[in-house]
């Protein structure tokens, strides 16, 4: 059996990158730039309240992320308005949950110490674990 059928070489498999799942980190990282650096600038530059701050750079995070993923990472045609509709809606749940998610976990650590820049960076790794199920086996299916 050669190479390309699988030799069952599990070594080998991974050591090869994932195009998705690098794409994935990729959007990720982008994503976290502009949504971390929207937090920030509300919450510092203009004295905004978290429950300002939260969604307007997870709001900032979610566009740029849906276009990202929706194009880039899961290869999905633009062209097919309807699903786009359908994916966006369940994108805008996941966002509801995961904007609730952040503002009570950032508001919790603050009450044990933790800034919110550190904490909005804790709250983003745990959010993107379970997005990316959740795009692959859900969204973006």
């Amino acid at each position: 059996m050669n190479k390309r059928q699988g030799s069952g070489n599990w070594r080998e498999y991974a050591r090869r990158p994932n195009r998705q799942l690098v794409a994935y980190v990729i959007s990720g990282v982008t994503a976290l730039a502009i949504d971390n650096g929207v937090f920030l600038f509300f919450l510092y530059i203009l004295n905004a309240p978290l429950a300002v701050a939260v969604p307007a750079g997870l709001t900032s995070g979610l566009v740029a992320s849906f276009a990202l993923n929706r194009q880039w990472t899961f290869k999905r045609d633009a062209n097919h308005f309807h699903s786009g509709k359908k994916q966006f809606a369940l994108y805008i749940g996941l966002f509801v949950f995961n904007n609730l998610f952040t503002y009570l976990f950032i508001k919790f650590l603050f009450i044990l110490g933790v800034v919110p820049a550190a904490s909005k960076i804790i709250a983003t790794v745990c959010i993107t674990l379970w997005n990316y199920i959740a795009y692959k086996n859900v969204i973006f299916r």
